[in-house]
């Protein structure tokens, strides 16, 4: 299966601006950032035991699309509306879930959903094929490192020195493991995007989006 990398849109002529989201909704504080069922309070690799309260705004100098750049929010993934989320929901997109959320557009509430995507472990990467090297902050290379697995990979991550990590280089996915959406975060700042899912969102000309080809894969 063919894959590219997918993230919100940086073309300023689509968006208007980036983030498109205020800091805050209007007439909210920072305190709401504090209350147990935050944005802020989600996480990487698990999937909450509350309801989240998802509230954005649209800047005043944004446009409206079907993908939002969403600020402040600490879990992994995308703001969509309801188009765009009926179109995700047609393929593979491993753990996740759908959370309710609103978009306000001057002063109108829209109805959109933050898309979640969970990482829990990285067993879905074949570790003899793939290959790893440490690599700064910044992502310049150091050197090479072998790993054999998950917990290797955790163990060997421990060990490293402030300021670098394990990243990936070349990816193999185990047989018969084809996730139409993935990511494996610390490992790769990119979101992986197979080719069917990018056709399905052209095809339905869904906006705020970007791909680019890789090569890691």
């Amino acid at each position: 299966m063919e894959y590219y990398f997918i993230s919100v849109s940086l073309d300023l002529k689509e968006i208007g601006r980036y983030y498109q989201t205020k800091g805050l909704p209007e007439g909210y504080t920072s305190k709401w950032f504090d209350e147990p069922n935050s944005m802020t309070n989600l996480a990487y690799n698990a999937l909450p035991d509350f309801i989240p309260d998802l509230k954005w705004e649209l800047e005043s100098k944004a446009k409206l699309t079907d993908i939002i750049s969403a600020g402040n929010i600490t879990a992994d993934g995308f703001l969509m509306n309801e188009k765009t989320k009926e179109i995700f929901q047609q393929f593979n997109l491993l753990e996740h879930k759908f959370h309710d959320a609103t978009l306000i557009v001057k002063g109108q509430k829209l109805r959109y959903y933050f898309l979640q995507i969970v990482c829990k472990d990285f067993d879905m990467i074949d570790f003899q094929r793939s290959s790893f090297c440490v690599a700064s902050l910044t992502g310049i290379k150091k050197y090479d490192i072998n790993i054999f697995s998950s917990d290797d990979l955790f163990e060997k991550q421990k060990q490293l020195d402030i300021g670098v990590g394990i990243k990936l280089e070349k990816l193999f996915l185990k047989n018969n493991i084809e996730p139409d959406l993935f990511f494996f975060p610390y490992l790769h700042v990119d979101y992986f995007a197979s080719q069917s899912l990018v056709n399905a969102l052209n095809d339905n000309n869904i906006t705020g989006y970007q791909t680019l080809p890789q090569r890691i894969i």
